[in-house]
């Protein structure tokens, strides 16, 4: 039996806290090392979340892109176009919460980043929007998990309810644990692998957002990164994320044969 499962027998013996909702995360911190692929790994990761009423989450890999931390997702479950968004309006730039990662060290809730915001604080209104938006999409309370490796801060897990959710410091390092754990697994299996889609799919089929749609034709009338960027008014950098995501879509090498392969299964003409 694992560590995880001798901790999960003492706390079935001993615990006043409610054991189905910690146990979720203890199974997962068990099948975690068990499964042999990336999916399933997700599959279990959503499943320890909600139990504890957390409808929306995401482990993103967070990488430094022009002075700010850009989050991209390994696993996430969201309101339909709400990232999209998020990252048109680059809101990940002025986001309380991935700046509070900046010097966090351990796990936080999003009203302890918010804490320090003010009508005198740089992009107030940015932020105040931001907030708005949120509440909109029943992102109302959440917790942030900073994952660290050797080389310092490498991931974020956050999870969200519609509903104010209190977690105990036990609980919080669990979830911490659980953070640690997944994005372990996604570098031992090497990140999901790239999904295909067959030649014969038309476009009506292939599932395309409006902004990938108007990226994807800008880059076949021959337009750059920063081009794009300006036509549509986010930065070259959003741009880019998004022609990464087209060309693990496609499975395309490059943008050459990323328009190569639009052409031919009808997505452009």
């Amino acid at each position: 039996m694992s560590k995880w499962g001798f901790l999960l027998v003492r706390l079935s013996k001993g615990t006043k806290r409610p054991l189905s909702k910690i146990n979720s995360i203890l199974e997962f911190l068990v099948i975690a090392h068990e499964v042999n692929r990336h999916g399933d790994v997700g599959a279990a990761l959503k499943k320890a979340i909600n139990a504890y009423q957390f409808k929306h989450f995401g482990l993103h890999q967070l990488v430094v892109i022009d002075g700010a931390r850009f989050p991209e997702p390994i696993w996430q479950v969201l309101p339909p176009y709400s990232f999209e968004h998020y990252l048109d309006k680059e809101y990940y730039r002025v986001d309380p919460t991935m700046l509070h990662l900046e010097t966090a060290q351990a796990p936080f809730s999003w009203e302890t980043a918010y804490q320090v915001i003010n009508s005198d604080s740089p992009n107030y209104s940015q932020v105040k929007m931001l907030r708005a938006e949120a509440i909109s999409w029943g992102l109302v309370s959440g917790f942030c998990l900073p994952v660290f490796r050797r080389e310092g801060l490498v991931a974020n897990l956050w999870i969200a309810s519609d509903l104010k959710i209190d977690l105990s410091p036990f609980e919080l390092t669990l979830f911490s644990a659980m953070a640690h754990v997944a994005y372990h697994c996604h570098i031992k299996f090497g990140g999901a692998s790239k999904p295909r889609i067959p030649r014969a799919t038309g476009k009506n089929n292939m599932l395309l957002s409006e902004r990938e749609q108007s990226i994807l034709t800008r880059l076949a009338e021959g337009m750059t990164s920063i081009e794009i960027g300006r036509s549509i008014g986010i930065s070259n950098h959003t741009v880019d994320w998004y022609v990464n995501g087209l060309q693990e879509k496609l499975g395309a090498r490059n943008r050459q044969n990323l328009i190569a392969s639009a052409f031919r299964i009808g997505l452009i003409s």
